[in-house]
Order: structure tokens, then sequence, then C-alpha cells
């Protein structure tokens, strides 16, 4: 009859997954699935603290020892100098001896890769980088129940390009792509992290600014149609932008802000363009 311990051991010896094993708070085993990922030997690793694979853990271990399995994503850091991100889950058995505890590791980096590609596909305007409209919507709400909830402020910037049409008629699509891809990085350089930059269709843009009053919007609003304003495309004609501001307002719907915005774009447009209407 084989020898449970022996069974045990020869089942964690093939795992695909990464198996360390804990007595006290030193690794008393290790599979080569787990080797392979940290790029180490045995002899490196057996007795020492695990706290010397994975610097991060000890906060975790306390919670899993106290009953509470643990799973999470963590930078795991190989001996070769190399990273991972490593899906790790910690459970504590009982054994003869005490309380052991198994960790096990999984290798995630391609999948977070994949995930992380397929949310830019699905939330990034590819021409411009900025959000598409369909995010844009979403963070909307967000921000008006954000707003509910604790009476701060956020406001929105709606911008377009000033005779768009003449630039692709005159210079070509190519030129008027460019002229997108310049005002979204002049754009993008200037906002916040917090702030939501969206394309909202065609040369048409909308700026979401949470934790921002009305003034604060249109000294941004300014500041960007400056900017915009010396930004030139072939020929050294130089392009301008027009600008609607509103905070939000109690009681907003995301249509009804995005409306009043849509309003006073237009009626910065309607005065002549290059300038900024807020209310």
């Amino acid at each position: 009859m084989v020898d449970e311990s022996n069974k045990y051991k020869a089942l964690i010896e093939v795992s695909g997954d990464g198996i360390i094993i804990l007595e006290g708070e030193s690794i008393s085993d290790i599979n080569k699935s787990a080797l392979d990922l940290f790029k180490c030997s045995k002899e490196d690793v057996l007795g020492k603290p695990i706290e010397e694979l994975i610097p991060e853990i000890k906060r975790r271990i306390e919670k899993a020892l106290n009953g509470e399995p643990q799973t999470f994503e963590l930078e795991c850091q190989r001996r070769n100098g190399s990273s991972f991100i490593g899906e790790i889950s910690l459970s504590g058995v009982k054994t003869k001896n005490g309380f052991s505890l198994i960790i096990i590791v999984r290798d995630v980096t391609n999948r977070k890769k994949e995930l992380k590609r397929l949310f830019f596909i699905s939330t990034v305007d590819p021409l411009t980088g900025a959000y598409n409209r369909r995010y844009f919507k979403g963070r909307m709400e967000e921000e008006i129940e954000r707003a509910k909830r604790t009476g701060r402020p956020f406001s929105l910037i709606m911008f377009d390009i000033d005779k768009f049409k003449d630039i692709n008629d005159n210079y070509g699509h190519e030129v008027g792509d460019l002229t997108l891809k310049k005002v979204a990085r002049t754009v993008k350089d200037r906002i916040r992290k917090s702030d939501i930059f969206c394309r909202w269709g065609g040369e048409e843009f909308l700026i979401l600014l949470p934790e921002t009053t009305l003034d604060g919007a249109v000294k941004l609003a300014e500041d960007l149609r400056e900017r915009i304003s010396q930004i030139e495309i072939p020929g050294g004609e130089r392009i301008t932008a027009s600008f609607g501001v509103t905070e939000y307002r109690p009681g907003d719907t995301p249509r009804d802000i995005r409306i009043r915005v849509d309003s006073l774009l237009y009626r910065s447009k309607a005065s002549g363009r290059n300038r900024i209407t807020a209310e």
C-alpha cells in the first residue's frame, strides 16, 4: 500500500500550480511548478521564511491561520530579477504535527494582460486614445450617484474643433485624424488622472471633472482653449475650439446635463466660435 504522505507528495509534485507548504513560518516543501515560477532551487528556499520568496504575504498568512482562507493577487519577484502577477491562495490544514499552511501560486500575467487589452478595446477610442461614449455614460451615472450621496460638486466640459469639416475637405482625412490626435494629446497632458476625457463623436469631446465647481471648470476650459489655438496643421494654419461648461445641479439626470452642456457649446459656436459659454 502506498504511504499516505508519499501519495500526497506525489500529487503536489505533478500539479501544474505552484504549491508551497509552510510549517510554522518556514518553507517545508515546494513543488517543481513553484520552483519554475520563482526561478529558484529547493536548496534556495527550504527552511527559509516565506517572506524571502513573497515579502508581502505575512498579513494574509495570519488571517489564513485564523481560519479565513485567502485568495489575492500580488506582483511576485523571481530570483532572476523578473516579475509576474501571481494569484495566490492560502489555506490552513491540521496535521499530525499541528498546523500547516498550503500556498498555491498561479501565474496570471497573461490573463491580466488580456483583460487589460479587452478593457482597452471596449472603452477607448482607437484614434485619439480618449474614452468612448459607452464608457463615459457609465462613469457619468456613477458620478451623479456619488454627487447625490456626498453633495460634492462635479462639472462637465464639452468642446468641438471649429470648422473641422473644412480641415477634412481642404487637407484630407489623414490631416483631420492627425488634428484629432493632437487635440486629444493636448487635453490629456493638461487634465488630472481623475478626470474622464471622452471622444463623444466626430470632432466633439467631453470632459467629466469630479470635485470641480463651475469656476474651476471654466478656468480649465480657458486654458485648453488657449492650448488648442496653438496647434498647427499643414500650411501653418492654426485651429480653434468652442466650449460649453456646466456644473451638476441636484436633480440632473445624465441626459439633462449633457443637453445643457451641448446647448452651451452651440451658443459658443453661434456667437463666433473660439469661445466659452458657461452656466
